[in-house]
């Protein structure tokens, strides 16, 4: 069981990416039950779980709102099938471009959703999880399926490829959104990989890559390198325009005791 609250100023600068919005207060309760029945064949554990997910601004206004319930199951092979169920409610001071010509207007929205999940067992060479989601979208309606996979081909190289569809039908039009990836990490050594991830998604035309190598040369110090890019494929041109470049070199070392000890003598 959890109840933590947060709490961010108005003065909080969101573009910083470990928070979406600023000046908002956060409540947040979760709960769960997990009995291990013995008489239910290849369940192994079963969780009852539920939660409740609160936003209000400064002033105590509500702005987001969601809780949720959810069975899980975890099998005795390891996979896990879990059903949730979602009442959510948000308040949108300006018009939410969903892509695709699609704009929800400002206002207050309440809707109900749905979603089963299917994952398999992570100790198999093909392992990952599909999703399925049916309910309300703000004023409308939202089907969306979803596989994120893992392959291994090695105990060093393996890749988690991503392929989502979301069909959207509100009052101000309909709509789908296609996002299709993948991340491919190779652990050279323990102290070295490289991961590179690529990412289409349909409702913006936008094409993203994003690779990183990690080297630990000495226990504790660390380089990172890493390359970003996004490209429109808005004129249907491969690889796209190239919106934005970028390259971070961060490199960290940790020094010995001993060295921090002459450090605070001298």
């Amino acid at each position: 069981c959890a109840l933590p609250i947060f709490f961010v100023g108005d003065r909080f600068d969101p573009a910083i990416g470990f928070l979406r919005r600023d000046a908002f207060r956060r409540s947040y309760a979760k709960g769960r039950l997990s009995p291990r029945p013995s008489n239910l064949g290849p369940v192994r554990k079963m969780f009852f779980e539920g939660s409740a997910d609160y936003y209000e601004d400064t002033g105590g206004r509500k702005e987001t709102a969601t809780f949720t319930e959810a069975l899980r199951l975890e099998m005795n092979n390891a996979d896990r099938i879990s059903v949730e169920a979602s009442d959510n409610f948000e308040r949108l001071d300006a018009a939410f471009d969903l892509g695709n010509g699609v704009v929800v207007p400002a206002g207050e929205y309440r809707f109900r959703q749905l979603k089963a999940q299917y994952e398999m067992s992570p100790s198999r060479p093909l392992s990952g999880f599909l999703s399925v989601t049916h309910g309300d979208f703000y004023d409308g309606s939202i089907d969306e399926a979803s596989w994120r996979g893992r392959v291994e081909f090695s105990s060093r190289l393996y890749a988690e490829p991503t392929i989502s569809r979301s069909w959207i039908r509100t009052p101000h039009g309909n709509g789908t959104s296609d996002l299709f990836g993948s991340r491919v990490t190779l652990t050279v050594t323990p102290r070295l990989f490289v991961a590179a991830l690529v990412q289409y998604r349909s409702s913006s035309n936008g094409l993203t890559t994003n690779a990183r190598l990690r080297w630990e040369y000495q226990p504790g110090s660390e380089l990172f390198v890493v390359y970003s890019d996004g490209r429109s494929t808005a004129d249907r041109r491969f690889p796209g325009v190239l919106e934005n470049r970028s390259v971070v070199v961060k490199i960290t070392k940790l020094r010995s005791e001993e060295q921090r000890l002459n450090s605070s003598h001298t």
